[in-house]
């Protein structure tokens, strides 16, 4: 017969035991990055942080810097070397492209990115997206 001491023992030593496994999950599953304030866009900036901290001036740089309309050459005078460049329709001759400059990791998701949609070679789109590949 088991005694109530080592009943006792065995359910205390399976609440620490799960406590742990909750903890541990928490910690794991918990994204990197912390969310910090966003700040104004600043393109000085932007080009010399380290590019998974650019999403604190993200909403500045959507909202107030009138992206969409540049050409492609402002855009790199602006946010400086892009992380990716990728054509959907692998057809160069349509001048429909995007650019992507990295602005947060995420644990889950993968590399935030600030995705610029070109056409014609205009800025027509701009948004956030999480990729995988970068």
């Amino acid at each position: 017969m088991i005694s109530q001491n080592l009943i006792k023992k065995y359910t205390i030593f399976i609440i620490v035991v799960l406590i742990v496994i909750v903890i541990s999950i928490l910690f794991v599953f918990n994204p990197k990055t912390e969310h910090k304030a966003q700040i104004p866009f600043d393109s000085n900036k932007w080009k010399t942080i380290e590019k998974i901290e650019r999403y604190t001036m993200y909403d500045d740089l959507v909202n107030n810097c009138n992206i969409i309309g540049m050409n492609c050459s402002e855009v790199e005078q602006l946010l400086g070397e892009k992380s990716i460049s990728y054509d959907p329709n692998e057809d160069a001759s349509d001048n429909d492209y995007y650019w992507g400059y990295t602005i947060r990791r995420d644990s889950f998701e993968g590399d935030e990115v600030l995705l610029i949609h070109f056409e014609n070679n205009i800025v027509s789109e701009v948004e956030k997206e999480y990729l995988e590949y970068l």
